[in-house]
């Protein structure tokens, strides 16, 4: 079911003045320098919902930045994307397997680095002005200087699509929540978040349609644009519009030993890629109508919860915020994300046909 669009990502480039961490030998080309390609890993292809641009320009930047002389090797479909996938993706960068990866900010935290979990505290980053300004601004430098001690490098935070409650029946207060299965991606704060808002988190990946058919998932977490490019239609008929649970990130991740061996010009290179993927981002015209009203005409239907629905879900999970509050790593930085949110506190609210709107 789901839709599979791979992209070719023909050679596209990394060179290094040494072996690189796969063992390739070096070549030289017409200029002198040494070519070497790198592997870079994904629990699906580079842009999954058709919105997110960040992992292609990477790539195609560090060509051309480079010359042509960085080489990329990618690897989509890591793990056929299973459960655990991309917290082992991010184990598999630091050991070596490979150079590059484009894991989600979720991942971490199962791979034994809890530093990024704050990026999911539920409610609190609702628009795109607010991710984006998260993870271009200061607390998105200190949120990957988590990483510092760790096996891997965060070269930069890309901001992705916002995540919202999609369910089998409205999920519009705690109430509606209490018993409810709901996906969670192999993320210890989403599972929280859905426990106390009264439901029930099943780890589930890519196959979280076939629980939904046979009856032993009831809702799920993903983004608009994701859930019409899988082609779902009225799988999972009722989505909560001006909630926001949290924004999907990618983290830009390279081997931390192999980031060391470059030199100042090859380093240039990554970061000076990493900063266009960003922009890609920043620049492309993320539309949620689009696909919303694709998915009106499937069976799909909106529901807005009302100011009471909404304040009694964020004090249910009050809980998952105190307990980030109260890590010695987490709670400063939840507490800088909280200070940007609040510069920009609206929902970011897809237009939705009158007829598919329910207030």
């Amino acid at each position: 079911m789901r839709a599979i669009r791979r992209l070719a990502v023909a050679a596209a480039l990394l060179t290094l003045s040494a072996v690189t961490a796969c063992g390739s030998p070096p070549v030289a080309n017409k200029t002198g320098d040494r070519t070497a390609v790198l592997t870079l890993g994904t629990i699906d292809v580079l842009d999954p919902n058709g919105q997110s641009p960040a992992a292609t320009a990477f790539v195609e930047a560090l060509s051309d930045l480079s010359g042509g002389r960085l080489k990329v090797r990618t690897t989509t479909e890591f793990e056929s994307g299973q459960p655990n996938a991309e917290s082992d993706l991010v184990k598999a960068i630091g050991s070596g397997r490979f150079d590059l990866g484009i894991p989600s900010a979720r991942a971490f935290a199962a791979a034994g680095l809890p530093g990024l979990q704050a990026l999911e505290a539920p409610f609190v980053i609702t628009s795109r002005a607010a991710e984006s300004a998260i993870a271009t601004g200061p607390v998105g430098r200190d949120l990957l200087a988590t990483l510092d001690s760790s096996d891997v490098a965060g070269l930069a935070l890309a901001p992705g699509p916002l995540r919202r409650p999609f369910a089998k029946q409205p999920l519009l207060s705690p109430a509606d929540w209490q018993g409810t299965t709901f996906r969670s991606y192999n993320s210890p704060e989403q599972a929280r978040t859905i426990t106390v808002l009264g439901g029930r988190p099943v780890t589930a990946s890519f196959d979280f349609a076939a629980l939904v058919a046979r009856g032993t998932l009831q809702g799920a977490e993903i983004d608009i644009a994701q859930y019409q490019e899988n082609h779902y239609g009225a799988l999972l008929p009722a989505v909560t519009r001006n909630v926001v649970l949290w924004p999907k990130i990618t983290v830009l991740t390279i081997n931390r030993k192999l980031y060391e061996r470059l030199d100042p010009r090859q380093r240039r290179w990554l970061r000076q890629a990493a900063d266009s993927a960003v922009r890609a981002t920043l620049d492309y015209p993320y539309d949620e109508a689009t696909p919303a009203a694709a998915m009106c005409a499937t069976g799909v239907r909106f529901y807005d919860a009302t100011d009471a629905h909404v304040a009694a879900l964020h004090d249910a999970v009050r809980p998952v915020l105190d307990s980030l509050a109260a890590d010695p790593v987490s709670g400063p930085l939840l507490a800088k994300i909280q200070q940007v949110a609040a510069e920009h506190p609206r929902v970011d609210v897809p237009d939705i046909p009158a007829d598919c709107l329910t207030r």
